[in-house]
């Protein structure tokens, strides 16, 4: 399960066959896709929700929300998925194929597994790779979501948008179901996740962290209740 408010989010990454879209031919290569998203909630373009606004600016039009006005959904995971959650650093600045294509790069095969290198040491390397990326494209003229939703909005803007990126993977390592049943098969000690986390700036985005460890509490607590 995940509960999210504003314009953070997070991805669900999967290594396999990629479902068919928009009519497309049929492919039996393995790549890494996005398998599950978290919507962005904003009052309008670059006005999230946020819970503390009414308190600093008590006569907005862009009035603060409560945490009942999240968005929250369950998400089915298997063995071998990744969570990236993320800051709107990230979301405006990296377009999904580009996310899709780093770690298709890094890891055409899947997740390595000759020993060369620990998987902390593997997810540090991946998520430090996605930070630099979309630190990257912040602060240059690629076009970018940021832009393009700019754009669709009737404002004029060019490439990225300079903001501090946080950003933490995890690895599920258990299958994970909102169906309890598969869970049955998988006691709490064998549940492992390996975070790691990347952040360019010098302050902290609580709101990513708070989405991520709901999160884990959710699961945590779906599988000791099993």
């Amino acid at each position: 399960y995940f509960y999210n408010i504003g314009d953070s989010g997070l991805y669900i990454l999967r290594y396999g066959v990629p479902p068919v879209k928009n009519g497309a031919a049929a492919s039996s290569t393995k790549e890494w896709f996005i398998r599950d998203y978290t919507p962005k909630q904003c009052h309008s373009f670059n006005f999230p929700f946020q819970q503390e606004e009414a308190q600093k600016r008590p006569r907005s039009p862009h009035r603060s929300f409560k945490p009942a006005n999240g968005s929250a959904d369950s998400l089915n995971v298997q063995a071998g998925d990744l969570c990236l959650v993320a800051s709107d650093g990230l979301f405006d600045n990296l377009w999904p194929n580009d996310l899709t294509g780093l770690v298709n790069t890094f890891w055409k095969d899947g997740i390595p597994t000759d020993g060369e290198k620990p998987l902390p040491q593997l997810l540090q390397d991946m998520v430090n790779a996605i930070v630099g990326v979309t630190l990257k494209y912040s602060c240059g003229s690629t076009t970018t979501p940021f832009e393009n939703d700019a754009l669709q909005n009737g404002y004029k803007y060019q490439g990225g948008k300079p903001d501090d990126i946080t950003a933490v993977l995890t690895l599920f390592q258990c299958a994970v179901s909102c169906n309890k049943e598969p869970l049955t098969t998988c006691p709490i000690d064998m549940f492992t996740i390996v975070v790691i986390t990347t952040e360019e700036t010098t302050a902290a985005h609580v709101d990513v962290l708070f989405l991520f460890l709901l999160l884990l509490g959710l699961l945590l607590g779906l599988l000791s209740g099993s």
